[in-house]
């Protein structure tokens, strides 16, 4: 289980629920615990930030989303290296 599996997935529930603003929060709260941890995988960070840009583009917040959106491809990005080392970590 990831970090942003609780805050995250609570974010949804509330997104769904049409409660952007306590979902706003929620996904803050991911994003932030992600981004204070320095071994954070890029992935992960990728998929906390996502969450942030679908109700930016959904209120019509165009810029805001397409910086979150760039934000997050350029996270998602892994080396071949990177792959290996966490492949390799989940095997133990």
């Amino acid at each position: 289980m990831t970090l942003h599996t609780p805050a995250g997935h609570l974010g949804d529930v509330h997104r769904h629920e049409g409660q952007a603003k306590l979902a706003e929060g929620c996904y803050l709260a991911a994003l932030a615990l992600y981004r204070g941890r320095q071994e954070t995988p890029s992935l992960d960070l990728a998929n906390a930030i996502r969450p942030r840009a679908i109700p930016k583009d959904d209120a019509g917040e165009v810029g805001e989303a397409r910086r979150l959106w760039e934000e997050a491809r350029s996270s998602s990005y892994v080396a071949p290296a990177q792959v290996k080392e966490r492949n390799d970590t989940e095997k133990n």
